[in-house]
C-alpha cells in the first residue's frame, strides 16, 4: 500500500467535519489536525503522553480500559533515555519481537521455518483427529483441504509464508 498517496488524498478539512459531527472533544480534533500538518513519525514523550490523555479520556467516555497485563510497547530507532521515559509514562511492560498476535507470529523479519511450526502443528493435529473418526475417504479430503485451506489462509493474510513451509503443509 502507499500510504504516501492514500495520505496526500485524504480531504482532512472533511476529517475535521466528521470527528466534531462524530462528538470528539474539540481539543483532540485541534490536536489530531495539528499532527496530520506536521507530519512526524518521531515518537516523542509528549505525543504519547497526548496519546495516552486521549486513551484516558475515551475510557472514561466507555468504561473501556486497556489491559496493562496485556499491553506491551515496542520500540524502534529511539534512543534509551526516549524508550525509559515513554515507557514510564504508559506503564506497559516493553516487549520484544519477535511475538504473536492472534495465534500468528510477528517479526520484522522474514519469519523462519521454526516460528511457521505451530502452523504446521495445527494442521497435523487436526489431521490426525480427523483420520481416527469413521468419514468416508472423501468427507475427509474435503476436511483436509478446507481447513488447509482456512487456515494457511489466516497466516498468509499477515505475511507471505516461506516455500518451505508450503511445501510441508502440502506433504501432510
Amino acid at each position: 500500500m502507499d500510504i504516501q498517496k492514500a495520505y496526500n488524498t485524504l480531504e482532512w478539512d472533511a476529517l475535521e467535519s466528521i470527528m466534531i459531527e462524530l462528538g470528539f472533544p474539540h481539543h483532540f480534533v485541534r490536536w489530531t489536525k495539528l499532527r496530520v500538518n506536521t507530519v512526524s513519525y518521531r515518537c516523542d514523550p509528549i505525543f504519547v503522553s497526548l496519546m495516552m490523555n486521549n486513551f484516558t479520556e475515551f475510557s472514561k467516555c466507555t468504561g473501556l480500559q486497556a489491559s496493562s497485563a496485556k499491553c506491551e510497547v515496542y520500540f524502534g530507532g529511539i534512543d534509551v533515555l526516549t524508550q525509559a521515559t515513554i515507557q514510564a509514562s504508559i506503564g506497559f511492560n516493553r516487549g520484544s519481537l519477535p511475538f504473536k498476535y492472534l495465534g500468528v507470529p510477528l517479526d520484522s523479519k522474514k519469519l523462519t521455518i521454526n516460528q511457521c511450526s505451530p502452523l504446521i502443528e495445527k494442521i497435523t493435529l487436526r489431521l490426525r483427529h480427523w483420520s481416527t473418526r469413521l468419514l468416508s475417504y472423501a468427507c475427509r479430503l474435503q476436511l483436509i483441504r478446507s481447513v488447509m485451506f482456512s487456515i494457511t489462509n489466516y497466516w498468509m493474510q499477515v505475511f507471505p509464508l516461506p516455500k518451505k513451509i508450503l511445501y510441508h503443509i502440502e506433504a501432510k
